[in-house]
């Protein structure tokens, strides 16, 4: 799939705590010369490594999701948790936007068929999107995890290629209910370039 990067990242601002950004070439370095990842002011491990593509590749190391959220959303450490998950969704959606004309893009150059009722689907407005009990194209669905259950009382639709499954070939789920599913389907859904240190 085509890169389309929607993060919006100043590398000037001053980032959040919880945040460093380092370009590649000034990480630490071990006892051999070869470069090693910081630690964060309490000499623990970053949870995340994001890759800055728009601003020369770029490391920005973050303790936790929400660090890493703040640092794309200003106003996200500020907010409450219901102006926090408002932000969230609202990020998804321009990323949904984004991410399925990339989706159509690439079919058309991939010489993949998209008809026009599963155009017209996979570009609805999400709030106007049809109940589909199942999504048999090859082409992906964009679909947001809180338009369904358990959040709402919709039932997502199933993939007719990998049947009921987590993560199908042929649905893409934004999974903005919760700050750390969120930043992790961005990355499985090749829209971040990210590392994921577990503890």
């Amino acid at each position: 799939m085509g890169r389309y990067n929607p993060m919006t990242s100043d590398p000037h601002r001053a980032g959040p705590t919880g945040v460093l950004r380092i370009a590649p070439d000034q990480l630490p370095r071990n006892h051999h010369g070869d470069p090693v990842a910081p630690l964060t002011p309490s000499g623990l491990p970053y949870q995340l490594r994001w890759v800055d593509h728009d601003h020369g590749g770029d490391f920005v190391y973050a303790e936790t999701a929400d660090d890493l959220l703040d640092h794309w959303l200003p106003s996200y450490a500020a907010a409450d948790p219901a102006g926090q998950a408002l932000l969230r969704a609202q990020h998804a959606i321009q990323i949904r936007d984004a991410l399925v004309a990339q989706v159509l893009v690439d079919a058309e150059n991939n010489g993949i068929t998209v008809t026009s009722e599963q155009e017209a689907v996979m570009l609805a407005d999400l709030d106007q999107m049809p109940d589909i009990t199942r999504w048999d194209p090859p082409v992906p669905l964009v679909l947001l995890e809180g338009m369904y259950r358990p959040y709402t009382d919709r039932l997502p639709p199933l993939s007719g290629i990998d049947g009921d499954v987590r993560e199908p070939s042929n649905i893409i789920w934004l999974r903005n209910s919760h700050a750390d599913g969120y930043v992790q389907s961005l990355a499985a859904a090749g829209i971040i370039d990210i590392a994921i240190h577990n503890a």
